[in-house]
């Protein structure tokens, strides 16, 4: 799971944050 949270952090940084659905 902190795998998953660190790109999502990641991610989130480089664009917009997606939608509930990937949060969920």
């Amino acid at each position: 799971m902190t795998d998953l949270t660190h790109s999502f952090s990641s991610q989130r940084r480089s664009y917009p944050p997606p939608p509930p659905s990937i949060f969920h």
